[in-house]
């Protein structure tokens, strides 16, 4: 299970694993109180020359393992959700994919929100792709997905 904490990537990158994680009050699963440390696992995110140490925590009741990550990424995504929107607002905008980042990536972002739109909303938004967008945030959705995917429990 994955859950989002407001941290700063820069922050992680600079203390490596003596970053303070925060730790879930919680587990997710069960409701326990009792949540235990559970290592590190690496973890690579776009425009990012190295790896960083996400921490985990093992519920021991139901052996649930959560792992923690910096808010503001789709689930299994490398690329912070505002680079994805403004990148697809600029290829909407001016019929181009904007310059610095793979255009096969941005292809890949367009072509799959506009099969989702098309799947999840209907026709309705064929023209408005950033609503959409939005939209299928909205109804729990990774817009941007192959196949649509749901955000999971915890959201975005």
């Amino acid at each position: 299970m994955i859950l989002e904490c407001n941290v700063s990537i820069k922050q992680i990158l600079e203390a490596k694993k003596e970053f303070p994680w925060p730790r879930p009050k919680t587990c997710p699963k069960c409701g326990d109180h009792v949540l235990w440390g559970h290592g590190f696992v690496i973890c690579y995110f776009s425009f990012l020359s190295c790896c960083i140490f996400l921490k985990r925590y093992r519920c021991p009741c139901c052996g649930c393992v959560v792992k923690m990550k910096p808010a503001g990424y789709f689930k299994q995504f490398r690329t912070p959700i505002k680079i994805i929107k403004n990148c697809l607002n600029k290829r909407i905008e001016n019929n181009r994919f904007p310059r610095g980042m793979s255009r096969n990536t941005q292809h890949y972002w367009f072509a799959n929100l506009k099969r989702n739109i098309k799947g999840c909303l209907g026709e309705n938004y064929q023209n408005r792709l950033m609503d959409g967008f939005q939209k299928l945030i909205e109804m729990n959705v990774i817009p941007v997905s192959c196949p649509a995917r749901s955000l999971g429990e915890t959201g975005l």
